[in-house]
């Protein structure tokens, strides 16, 4: 709602921030959450479901392949409330339908749970990560450096002793 009604009023510049201090936050969020999982996700799984389901590099991959998609959330909210998500919803739905063909031929030929973990993550990476944050910044006229630099270098020197002494 507040970035329908920033975009109603004109407010560019305010709408930029919004977009820019959204992402920052959630990403900043998001590193421990990440990090908490990469290390301890092995005792977390080995706990809630048994020595069975324990997978570090199924882990690891989820974990690492939902950063970007997780983080960039809010971005997506935004786009709801400007109304401009109808590009974006059609490129999720062409990846998810590269997804199910590949899962279709992957099953027959090498079935696994990573490389059905990767097979799910990357498209939603490639669409969240990539494609999502280059869209709002054509779209806002934000400089993509500027984006890069303000929403993912700050939470990374934040959570830099905590990503340090958690490994």
């Amino acid at each position: 709602p507040i970035a329908g009604s920033l975009q109603t009023m004109e407010k560019s510049g305010e709408l930029a921030e919004l977009v820019i201090q959204s992402t920052r936050f959630t990403f900043a969020l998001t590193i421990p959450a990440v990090t908490i999982l990469l290390v301890l996700g092995d005792i977390i799984m080995l706990i809630w479901m048994g020595e069975a389901y324990v997978n570090s590099s199924l882990m690891a991959i989820l974990t690492v392949g939902y950063l970007l998609v997780i983080s960039q959330d809010g971005l997506m909210r935004i786009m709801i409330g400007l109304n401009t998500h109808g590009k974006l919803a059609l490129i999720l739905a062409v990846s998810l339908v590269v997804v199910f063909l590949t899962l279709f031929v992957f099953s027959i030929a090498h079935p696994s749970l990573t490389n059905l973990a990767i097979l799910l993550v990357v498209p939603l990476t490639i669409t969240y990560g990539l494609i999502l944050p280059y869209y709002v910044c054509r779209l806002l006229q934000i400089s993509l450096g500027k984006y890069l630099i303000r929403t993912f270098m700050v939470p990374l020197l934040c959570n830099g002793p905590l990503i340090l002494c958690a490994y």
